[in-house]
């Protein structure tokens, strides 16, 4: 947008402070050579929208991220900011202390608006505006949307960004990337249930991950996150149909919850391991 400011020509002394007739004819006609336009910065792109490669939700959930690089990106730009966030999570972003605190939860609110956006292009047919999809967290520290009609999601981020998965059809939905790291033995029997590692050989550094995050996929997807002891997920992969054994307080609450089908849906790399847990087929 163009904006024009004017320059006033001094046209009287300074011992009069109005003009006389031939002066406003003089400055009626000289008046549009002084406009002089200003061009005021374009404003920033608002990032396509899209998901995790790999990770294929079909009818049941779909996914979007945000990578680093973006969220770097956004952190470094209060004007692409404004695109992105309200006007409440801009001033929630500027309480937070830490770099890494600011990144992480950049990521994560980037990844969950691509995610949102994508689910209403696909639901109402058209797209929404990122800022207007305002995610605050509900009283168990779940994500909710501003919008009535949102669905169930979940969010998550690890060195390599933030990821949001939104479940359809009313799906309960959890997610979880984490980043693959060494683990110890002591501190894989502190999460992990007989018969989940391997008797013959230490699990890798990847099948940990792998099942660290389908747990705590599983946890977010009852509402309960780590407030509920990972052991009380069985994740026997190994068993395909139906993976998820539920044991203790995770048990009691999926049996609340109508004791529905759990599915797990993954996807790795040597890097990081993304599981999304959701309700249904």
């Amino acid at each position: 947008m163009v904006q024009y400011y004017r320059i006033a020509l001094l046209m009287s002394t300074l011992s009069r402070n109005a003009f006389n007739c031939h002066e406003i004819l003089l400055l009626s006609i000289i008046w549009p050579t002084l406009s002089v336009p200003i061009e005021h910065p374009a404003l920033p792109a608002v990032p396509e929208p899209a998901g995790l490669p790999g990770l294929e939700g079909g009818e049941a959930f779909i996914t979007g991220i945000c990578p680093r690089d973006q969220a770097a990106a956004l952190s470094a730009s209060q004007l692409l900011r404004q695109r992105i966030l309200s006007q409440v999570e801009a001033e929630h972003y500027r309480t937070l202390r830490t770099d890494k605190r600011r990144l992480d939860w950049l990521a994560g609110r980037a990844a969950a608006k691509a995610a949102l956006r994508l689910y209403f292009r696909k639901t109402l047919g058209h797209d929404l505006d990122p800022a207007t999809l305002e995610v605050a967290a509900n009283a168990q520290g779940g994500p909710v949307c501003s919008r009535p009609d949102a669905p169930a999601f979940s969010i998550s981020h690890c060195a390599a960004g933030g990821l949001c998965v939104a479940g359809f059809s009313g799906r309960l939905i959890g997610a979880d990337w984490e980043t693959v790291t060494p683990r110890t033995r002591g501190l894989a029997r502190l999460f992990t249930r007989e018969g989940e590692l391997p008797v013959d050989r230490e699990a890798s550094p990847l099948e940990l991950t792998r099942l660290w995050a389908v747990k705590e996929a599983v946890l977010k997807l009852l509402g309960l996150g780590l407030a509920c002891s990972p052991r009380d997920v069985e994740a026997v992969l190994a068993l395909g149909a139906q993976p998820i054994r539920f044991h203790g307080a995770a048990r009691a609450r999926w049996e609340s919850l109508g004791s529905p089908r759990v599915s797990i849906a993954m996807t790795d790399d040597t890097d990081s391991v993304a599981a999304v847990a959701y309700t249904g087929d």
